[in-house]
């Protein structure tokens, strides 16, 4: 049809010429108001420069926003095609609807709180009016369609990079990602079975000052590198709130320098060291996301030995693998030695310990030959011995030498141990379940191996119903 169509059809042409004058006069009007206080509001914001943010008089009038307004409304008037000019104006007001859709959409579906439109409507509504405007958008011009997606997407990208503090893009990413995150913990509840092939170390690791323990909040991380989440907790004394803030960067830096994808840092203020990791321990976590493993470091003396192993025991009570870390002489990741297993009879603990240390070998740095031992008391033992360890490898789908030791003059295993052991940068022993019966000179015990040899990690399986495969 010809432009002039309606007004042909009309009776008094003369008023379709003056309602299109109007229409667009109001239109421009009311842009060229709205602009620049935009322009200015994103100044404020610091996303554009903050030169545009300076208004003027007492009603603090946005000439310099006004003035870029007026250029770029310029610029498009010399294309001199009314056609032309109609597509552009067009394209953006239905990409600003469309956009203005979608983010209510968005909105609506993750539930922000902060979220208080005085028009309630279900979210799909909201979509469907995002769609239509795109799909309008592609009926007059997909060239252009494309042109203005690539133009919101980079505008996205800049206001993400460009905004800072509270006005930030991200907050309603934030809330996508929080909905999601609840979703996948209620369906990892329904779904968790126990099955040793989905298992992964979700480790808590304790100290009264992580940043000295970098080698064992370093080896955790290693635990931890293949799928598995790292939660480091410093317990400290109350402290007041910037000193608080000071430690919790210093254990943000330490993590991020631990190399694990998953590590999270947490400042719990209690004034007893042990309690409190017993009750950090419980209150962790997500439904379907609990930690299963704690990792402590194994007290050099003996003073505390008796509040220690009643915290150990409070950790047995509430169903967590327990790993006792006792670094040597030099960090063992300096040792080119052999991971060395030892196994001491029970199926289940050297499972755990050669899962652990195959998570300890993938590092890319060490790569370092898993051996597992064990000790037999005379040469008619060796065979069946050999035939068990194999078959445990092999049913673990893992690589790693056998070393069978023979005990002929019934030497105390911890002697055996050492001195098997030198050639090691780590050795991975099982420990015992503390309970009263062993809690005389239970730490004694550990720290005999501990005290002659360089880094030991003990291991305690303690979740009766996981298996590890």
């Amino acid at each position: 049809y010809p432009s002039s169509a309606l007004a042909n059809a009309s009776r008094w042409p003369f008023l379709v010429s003056l309602g299109v004058f109007g229409a667009t006069l109001s239109s421009a009007i009311g842009s060229l108001m709205g602009a620049p206080r935009t322009l200015q509001a994103l100044g404020h914001d610091r996303i554009l420069p903050k030169f545009f943010s300076r208004g003027f008089g007492k009603t603090n009038e946005p000439l310099t926003a006004l003035a870029l307004s007026l250029a770029m409304a310029f610029v498009v008037l010399l294309i001199g095609d009314l056609n032309a000019v109609a597509e552009i104006l067009t394209m953006f007001f239905l990409t600003t609807y469309g956009v203005l859709n979608f983010s209510a959409a968005m909105e609506r579906f993750v539930d922000n709180p902060s979220f208080r439109p005085a028009v309630k409507i279900h979210w799909s509504i909201n979509l469907l009016g995002a769609l239509g405007c795109f799909a309008v958008m592609f009926l007059i011009s997909w060239v252009s369609t494309l042109i203005a997606l690539a133009l919101v997407i980079a505008v996205f990208a800049f206001v993400g990079r460009s905004a800072r503090g509270p006005v930030g893009a991200g907050g309603l990413w934030e809330g996508f990602w929080t909905r999601a995150f609840f979703a996948v913990l209620h369906r990892l509840e329904k779904t968790r079975t126990g099955s040793g092939k989905n298992w992964r170390p979700m480790i808590q690791v304790f100290a009264s000052d992580p940043t000295a323990h970098t080698e064992l909040v370093g080896t955790a991380a290693m635990l931890t590198s293949q799928g598995g989440s790292l939660s480091a907790y410093a317990m400290i004394d109350p402290v007041d709130r910037d000193e608080r803030i000071r430690i919790q960067k210093q254990m943000e830096r330490m993590a991020t320098r631990s190399g694990s994808g998953n590590a999270f840092v947490t400042v719990v203020e209690t004034g007893s060291l042990l309690d409190g990791v017993v009750v950090a321990s419980q209150a962790s976590g997500f439904a379907g996301a609990l930690h299963n493993t704690v990792m402590l470091g194994l007290p050099s003396g003996d003073r505390n030995d008796r509040s220690y192993l009643a915290m150990l025991k409070q950790l047995v009570h509430i169903n967590r693998n327990l790993l006792l870390f006792r670094k040597g002489s030099v960090p063992w990741t300096e040792n080119s030695g052999r991971i060395q297993v030892w196994w001491g009879g029970q199926e289940t603990n050297v499972r755990l310990m050669l899962i652990l240390a195959y998570l300890l070998q993938q590092n890319q740095e060490l790569r370092r030959e898993i051996s597992l031992a064990t000790i037999v008391p005379d040469d008619d033992s060796i065979e069946a011995a050999e035939h068990k360890l194999q078959a445990t490898l092999k049913d673990l789908r893992l690589q790693g030498e056998i070393r069978i030791i023979v005990n002929r003059e019934s030497r105390p295993i911890s002697e055996v141990i050492l001195e098997e052991s030198t050639e090691a940068s780590i050795v991975l022993l099982g420990m015992a379940r503390p309970d009263d019966e062993n809690n005389r000179g239970y730490l004694d015990q550990l720290r005999k191996v501990a005290v002659r040899h360089g880094a030991v990690l003990y291991v305690l399986h303690n979740i009766s119903h996981q298996a590890y495969e």
